[in-house]
């Protein structure tokens, strides 16, 4: 009998359990497909503005300037052979770079200051460890 309870009791807390994170799951998903749907439209309406005004969306026209501390191989690092800056984000940013079809500017700064600059419009993108 004490057997039988036990396995009631324990049986009704997994049910308590599963109930609980299936009403957190469906509100983390509604949360999400709203969240969603606003930034979707966020961006049509900028992605509409920016088109009907030919505003350009780097800072030089033309350019894509990346900011980076270029002391972390493999992922950026100044060559010996020709002092360039070459690593993983780099060949990244050149990707991005051509497929907007703008030229890539690196800018080596100190890490610390890499967010500030994006956040200043210093820089349009900032890779680095």
């Amino acid at each position: 009998m004490k057997k039988l309870l036990t396995r009631i009791v324990s049986f009704g807390l997994i049910l308590c359990m599963a109930g609980a994170m299936a009403a957190c799951s469906t509100k983390s998903t509604t949360e999400s497909t709203t969240k969603a749907s606003e930034t979707e439209t966020q961006a049509n309406s900028e992605s509409a503005s920016a088109e009907s005004s030919d505003a350009a969306f780097t800072n030089q026209a033309g350019k894509l300037v990346m900011a980076t501390n270029a002391f972390f191989p493999p992922y950026e690092y100044h060559d010996e052979a020709t002092d360039a800056i070459m690593g993983i984000d780099v060949e990244i940013a050149e990707a991005v770079a051509k497929k907007l079809g703008l030229e890539l500017v690196i800018e080596d700064t100190e890490f610390d200051s890499i967010i500030a600059g994006v956040q200043m419009k210093k820089y349009d993108i900032g890779m680095a460890v």
